[in-house]
């Protein structure tokens, strides 16, 4: 996967996509062209997160890719995909805080709502993980304060002493960089 997009506000068409409103996360692979783009009556504004995952590129404003990288494309899970953070069912992470699967496949892509003042215990990943913080605040034992639309990056393998939610709970978008079995919370 080459490219993801969280549509924070307004609206969107992507091509033959259709409509993205906000609380969509979409996401397209490397070596495919899409589009056109067209924001709606009052606008959009998204967030975009290139991964660099197999292709780094976009390829479509480059040279003809040799055979052998088409046929690997192919070889890749769909073009795009794409999921709103409220249809997937939210499950208890701990006491007062929930996660919710959007894609188990790579990226790997959760939602994670931390009740007010709730916290999450220390943890790790086996894989990197970007966070972006969609409404709320944190703070991250020995880090930071994180506020609305804050992101942090944890490469593979490092742990996080914990998180505790502020007055307004925590709302956050989580994409790994591996599979569902490699995205743990112990």
């Amino acid at each position: 996967f080459d490219t993801l997009y969280f549509i924070m506000d307004g609206n969107m068409t992507i091509g033959p996509e259709g409509n993205f409103v906000p609380g969509d996360v979409r996401w397209i692979k490397a070596g495919h062209v899409y589009g056109p783009e067209v924001a709606g009556a009052n606008g959009v504004r998204f967030f975009l997160m290139a991964l660099g995952d197999e292709i780094g590129l976009n390829w479509s404003d480059l040279y003809d890719p040799p055979e052998n990288l088409k046929t690997r494309l192919e070889d890749f899970p769909d073009r795009w995909g794409r999921a709103n953070v409220e249809d997937a069912m939210p499950i208890d992470l701990n006491a007062g805080s929930t996660i919710q699967t959007i894609s188990a496949d790579n990226p790997y892509i959760t939602r994670v709502q931390i009740a007010p003042g709730g916290n999450v215990p220390a943890y790790h990943h086996s894989v990197g993980a970007l966070y972006l913080l969609r409404a709320g605040s944190m703070d991250i034992s020995g880090e930071e304060h994180y506020a609305t639309e804050g992101s942090r990056w944890v490469p593979a393998g490092v742990g996080t002493l914990g998180i505790v939610a502020g007055a307004d709970g925590a709302d956050m978008i989580i994409v790994g960089d591996g599979a569902l079995a490699d995205f743990e919370w112990d």
